[in-house]
C-alpha cells in the first residue's frame, strides 16, 4: 500500500486561525499552525482493512480567560 501526497492543504490557515475550540470549562483560540501532515491512500487502498486517509494539523492556541497557552492536534478523516 503506497501512500502518495495529495498536495491539498487540509487545514487552511485562513479558515482555522482565530477559530475557537470549546471544552467543558474553557474556550481556546487557534493562534498559529505549527505543522500539517496527511496519510493519503488511493481509493483502492482505502477499501482495504486498516486503509483510509486522514489529515492532521498541530496548532498553538491560547485560552481566552487566562494567559495559558497550549498545543492542539486536529485530526480529520476523509473519504474519496
Amino acid at each position: 500500500m503506497d501512500r502518495i501526497p495529495s498536495g491539498i492543504t487540509w487545514c487552511d490557515e485562513e479558515e482555522f486561525i482565530g477559530s475557537q475550540v470549546i471544552f467543558q470549562n474553557s474556550v481556546w483560540r487557534l493562534d498559529r499552525k505549527v505543522s500539517e501532515k496527511e496519510l493519503y491512500d488511493t481509493e483502492q487502498d482505502a477499501q482495504m482493512p486498516g486503509g483510509g486517509s486522514e489529515a492532521r494539523a498541530v496548532f498553538f492556541c491560547s485560552r481566552l480567560d487566562s494567559s495559558e497557552e497550549a498545543a492542539i492536534k486536529i485530526r480529520m478523516q476523509y473519504d474519496h
